[in-house]
C-alpha cells in the first residue's frame, strides 16, 4: 500500500467506516475504493455502521433494485441518476477530510451516483446511454425514496375539425379549475363541452401515459367553423411522458371523431414557427339583395393585398379574394390571407370595418359563416 497508509491506518482508527468509504479517502476510482479500504488495518474504531454512507454501500443492491422497480413504467434509451445525500453525512465527511488534511479522493455524492448508476445499469441489464436523458431517476437516501422525471417530448401536430359546433380551446374543468380530477378524467378539460383542446390533452395524455400536455396554438376558429385540408398546425408538449416511441405508436390520429390529426411530427417548440402562416377561408355570405357583377368584382379588386388588422394588432393582409360562386342574394368566395387575420374581419359586420359589408353597406350582410379550406407557409 503505496497512498497514504499511516494517515488510511489513522483515519480508519478515528471513526467508524466501510472499506469502500475508507479506500474513496485515498483512490481515483470508486471500483477500487473498497479494495484499497480492505488492506488498511483497524486499530480502535472498528464494526458499527459507516459514519459517511450510513450502509448505502452495503445495501447498494437492494437499493438498486427498488430503483429499477421505480423505473420499471417507464420508457428510456438514455438515464440520468441522482442522489440526494443528507446534509449531516456531507458535513461529517467533510469534517473527517479537514481534520486528516486528506485533498484527494472521492466525494460521497459523487461516488454514491457512480455507484448507484452502475448497480442500477446491472439490474437493468440493457445497455442505456446516459447523455441527454430520456428519464432522471432521483434516489434520496433519507428515507430510501425513488422519484422519476421523464424528459418532455414536443411535436408539431396538424388537425382537422371536420364537424361545426365543435370548440377550438376548451372550458376549464368547474370542479378543479384546470388541474385534473375525477370529472374531466384528469385532463382539466371539461368533457361536457366538445373541443380540439380535450380531444388532443386525452389523446397524447393517454397515448404517452403522460403526466401533462401542453398546447401552443397558431389561433384558433370560431365554433361553427369547420378546419380542413392540411389543417391547422398546432405545437403540443407530452410533459413527463412514461412511454415515448411507444406512445407514438399508441396514438390514434382519429382522436375525437370530427377531431383528426393529419401529421403529428417530433419537433422542439419555436416561438417563431408560425411566422409566415397563411389561411385559405371559404365564406358563405347571405346578403339584403342580389349582388351584381361589378360589385362582386369590387370586392375582389379591393381584396388584392389589402392590409386589415391583426389579433396582435399588427397589419397583416388578405392577399386575394375571389367570388367562387353568386346565386343572386347568396354568394360563396374563397380568400387567402395572413393567420393572424379574423376571418370576420373580411365580412366586416362591425361599424368601421372595411370588409364586404362596409363595401356593400352597413347592413347589406344579413347572414355569414365561414370555413377554413387549408393552411400553408407563404414559401410553400
Amino acid at each position: 500500500m503505496k497512498r497514504g497508509p499511516e494517515r488510511a491506518r489513522g483515519v480508519a482508527s478515528s471513526v467508524s467506516l466501510c472499506d469502500w468509504c475508507l479506500g474513496r479517502q485515498f483512490v481515483s476510482s470508486v471500483l477500487d475504493a473498497e479494495s484499497w479500504g480492505s488492506k488498511v488495518p483497524r486499530e480502535g474504531a472498528g464494526g458499527g455502521s459507516c459514519a459517511l454512507c450510513r450502509e448505502a454501500y452495503k445495501k447498494r443492491k437492494e437499493i438498486a433494485a427498488k430503483a429499477a422497480a421505480a423505473l420499471d413504467k417507464f420508457e428510456f434509451s438514455s438515464l440520468q441518476v441522482g442522489v440526494a445525500v443528507p446534509a449531516s453525512q456531507v458535513d461529517a465527511e467533510d469534517e473527517l477530510r479537514a481534520k486528516f488534511g486528506l485533498s484527494s479522493g472521492i466525494g460521497i455524492k459523487k461516488a454514491l451516483v457512480s455507484l448507484f448508476r452502475r448497480e442500477i445499469l446491472d439490474v437493468l441489464g440493457k445497455e442505456v446511454l446516459l447523455g441527454n436523458a430520456d428519464a432522471a431517476l432521483k434516489i434520496d437516501l433519507s428515507d430510501e425514496s425513488f422519484s422519476v422525471r421523464s424528459r418532455n417530448m414536443s411535436f408539431m401536430v396538424r388537425y382537422v375539425k371536420l364537424l361545426k359546433g365543435v370548440k377550438t380551446k376548451g372550458v376549464a374543468c368547474a370542479g378543479c379549475g384546470g388541474d385534473g380530477c375525477q370529472a374531466c378524467d384528469d385532463m382539466g378539460v371539461s368533457a361536457e363541452h366538445p373541443s380540439v383542446e380535450r380531444s388532443l390533452v386525452k389523446a397524447f395524455k393517454q397515448a404517452f401515459e403522460a403526466a401533462g400536455v401542453k398546447i401552443s396554438w397558431s389561433g384558433s376558429e370560431d365554433d361553427d367553423a369547420m378546419v380542413l385540408g392540411r389543417g391547422r398546425p398546432v405545437f403540443v408538449q407530452v410533459v413527463s411522458p412514461m412511454r415515448r416511441n411507444g406512445g407514438f405508436e399508441r396514438l390514434d390520429r382519429l382522436i375525437g371523431g370530427p377531431v383528426q390529426l393529419v401529421q403529428v411530427e417530433s419537433k422542439d417548440f419555436d416561438p417563431g414557427f408560425f411566422d409566415g402562416l397563411r389561411k385559405v377561408v371559404r365564406f358563405d355570405v347571405e346578403l339584403d339583395r342580389e349582388a351584381g357583377q361589378d360589385a362582386l368584382a369590387m370586392i375582389e379588386s379591393s381584396f388584392r393585398e389589402k392590409g386589415l388588422p391583426s389579433a396582435s394588432r399588427r397589419v397583416k393582409k388578405v392577399h386575394w379574394l375571389r367570388i367562387t360562386e353568386n346565386r343572386g342574394r347568396k354568394v360563396k368566395a374563397v380568400a387567402e390571407m395572413d393567420n393572424g387575420i379574423s376571418p370576420w374581419r373580411v365580412v366586416g359586420l362591425k361599424e368601421g370595418e372595411e370588409g364586404i359589408a362596409g363595401l356593400l353597406g352597413r347592413g347589406s350582410v344579413l347572414k355569414a359563416c365561414y370555413d377554413i379550406l387549408d393552411f400553408a407557409w407563404a414559401h410553400e
